[in-house]
């Protein structure tokens, strides 16, 4: 067996390991205090990733009421001026899919007002607000994706070259 000696500041050679001498590794402290930063580090990058999905979501879904709503808009300047009452969709409104096709079990609900105004000459103002679903609880929010546009009826001079 080999016997290890160390002298010390203050004289004579001493048998063993100096006091202060260190081995590899890490002390039992050192090892907790690194675990419980990589724990808290990982929570928190857990729960950011968590957040960023769960915007993400919700900016798709109003992006996707705000598409079917200028769709839906578009549809209705597309129609002939005296059927476009036809489309009006009053409160409640109308569940309706991504695509703004009718489902009762749509995550989307729209609500088409068309308000006809006669002054010498025919303008409907239209308003279509849609209103994406919470994933999570099914519910509506408070403030719907709205469009709002004027159309007239200009009548034509038959006479005109």
């Amino acid at each position: 067996m080999m016997r290890t000696s160390h002298v010390s500041p203050t004289g004579p050679v001493l048998p063993g390991p100096p006091p202060c001498s260190r081995r590899g590794g890490f002390t039992l402290v050192e090892g907790v205090v690194a675990g419980a930063l990589l724990a808290i580090f990982i929570t928190v990058a857990v729960a950011v990733v968590v957040q960023t999905a769960r915007v993400t979501e919700q900016v798709r879904q109003r992006s996707t009421a705000n598409t079917l709503a200028w769709s839906w808009v578009e549809r209705i300047r597309n129609t002939e001026f005296a059927h476009m009452d036809t489309l009006i969709e009053p409160p409640p409104g109308n569940r309706v899919d991504f695509s703004g096709m009718l489902d009762p079990d749509g995550a989307f609900q729209r609500v088409t007002t068309i308000d006809t105004q006669t002054n010498g000459l025919v303008v409907k103002h239209i308003r279509v607000e849609v209103w994406p679903m919470n994933p999570r609880d099914g519910s509506f929010p408070a403030h719907p994706e709205t469009i709002e546009t004027v159309i007239a009826d200009i009548p034509l001079n038959e006479g005109a070259p």
